[in-house]
């Protein structure tokens, strides 16, 4: 062999080489990813009910529910407008909650 050819095999080798191993890890980082997608339960349907976690008489009835605690959570998630409109419900329905009127104030001067 020349010194030519050799220095054209070691040019194939230095091409080739680096190509195979990067489509190799390719393929292996594609196979991976796969093995590691989350299953998910596919989405309710029309007949099943979305509290399944409730069990008939156990499904908290809506007056079981603070509404300060409920515009609480409506505010942790930073929904003002949510925390707003339960608040203003709550005040209506139950003028003698200082409370809740309060509250309702202090989220209005956040805005």
């Amino acid at each position: 062999m020349t010194t030519f050819e050799l220095f054209e095999f070691g040019l194939v080798l230095l091409v080739a080489l680096p190509v195979g191993m990067g489509v190799a890890y390719l393929q292996e980082r594609a196979y991976r990813k796969k093995r590691r997608r989350v299953r998910r339960p596919p989405p309710p349907t029309s007949s099943e009910t979305v509290y399944s976690a409730f069990d008939g008489d156990n499904m908290p009835l809506e007056s079981d529910i603070d509404p300060l605690e409920e515009a609480e959570l409506y505010l942790a998630y930073g929904n003002k407008r949510g925390a707003l409109a339960v608040l203003e419900k709550a005040a209506k329905s139950m003028p003698a909650r200082d409370d809740i009127r309060l509250k309702l104030e202090a989220v209005r001067a956040q805005s």
